[in-house]
């Protein structure tokens, strides 16, 4: 893979030392550091949320990277000519199949291996849709973020359990136990997460009956997020990071029952019958049992007795 120097290209109005590459190019993985991203991958269009609302080209996201601020909003120093408190950071499931160089030789994807310690994905299983190659929700991203930027407190969809392996930046990351109270921690608001380390970091930290978990992911580390753990993530420097969410074992009936209360009945159909079809009736069994006893309903009734 190419590692690029800084002034190989002219990228006009993309100003590299004011989105501190200077400060964080030497700690990338694997050659993922924004500045060799970049470099491959400008022409392309990334996104910021699986909605795809919001899309702009690698190339464009330089430049506002060069305009925005990354410093308090309140420094009576701070010039630079936009000011974000929260600036907007690549959430993007598309890097498989779109983040593709521009020779054709290679894409993002080929580039990785799922960390052996987390097994199998068992949403890897489910049967595809008809005359597609579409199985499964989105479930892998890249993430690129400057400082400021990150993820608001949530849990991840699904019931599902994920692993973030940070290759440039530096990430801050709070975590609870599915206990915690949701109301408390501000699980219900929708709170970008630079507000909520000023609005409700101290106070939580101060409460004696608050459990929480934090991490500090430099280059190089993985972090493991277990299912319904709620969680909170703010990127300290410019960051890029590569995450996957994936169905566990561990978690089989959790994650049954969530596709059939969030209105996944047609994939939780598929991916049973993907079990059945791998040999894992244990695990059949398993949903079977918790499909009659916690009165999910009957549309899979017919898909189970096949």
């Amino acid at each position: 893979m190419p590692d690029y120097t800084e002034g190989e290209e002219d990228f006009g109005d993309v100003d590299f030392h004011k989105i501190h590459l200077h400060k964080t190019t030497a700690g990338g993985s694997g050659g993922w550091t924004f500045f060799n991203l970049f470099h491959r991958f400008n022409d392309i269009d990334i996104r910021f949320n699986d909605l795809h609302n919001g899309v702009m080209t690698f190339l464009q996201y330089g430049k506002y990277l060069s305009l925005v601020s990354y410093e308090d909003e309140h420094e009576p120093e701070n010039d630079a000519p936009l000011r974000d408190p929260s600036p907007l950071a690549v959430y993007d499931s598309f890097m498989a199949t779109d983040w593709i160089d521009l020779d054709g030789t290679s894409n993002t994807h080929s580039e990785y291996s799922v960390p052996s310690v987390f097994g199998l994905d068992l949403f890897d299983l489910a049967e595809p849709l008809p005359d597609s190659d579409i199985h499964r929700p989105p479930y892998r991203w890249v993430l690129i973020g400057p400082p400021r930027s990150g993820t608001g407190i949530h849990i991840d969809p699904l019931l599902t359990s994920a692993w973030v392996t940070l290759l440039q930046g530096c990430k801050r990351w709070v975590l609870f136990p599915p206990e915690t109270d949701a109301n408390l921690i501000g699980l219900k608001e929708d709170e970008q997460s630079i507000f909520w380390f000023k609005n409700r970091y101290e106070s939580l930290k101060a409460r004696s009956n608050i459990k929480m978990i934090e991490v500090l992911q430099m280059p190089g580390e993985t972090v493991y997020i277990p299912a319904g753990w709620p969680h909170v993530v703010i990127n300290l420097e410019l960051s890029v990071a590569v995450t996957h969410n994936y169905a566990s074992e561990v978690f089989l009936e959790e994650i049954w029952g969530s596709l059939c209360r969030e209105g996944e009945g047609e994939f939780a159909l598929r991916w049973l019958e993907g079990l059945k079809a791998n040999g894992l009736d244990d695990l059949v069994d398993r949903i079977r049992k918790c499909h009659e006893e916690d009165g999910l309903g009957e549309f899979v009734s017919a898909s189970f007795s096949s």
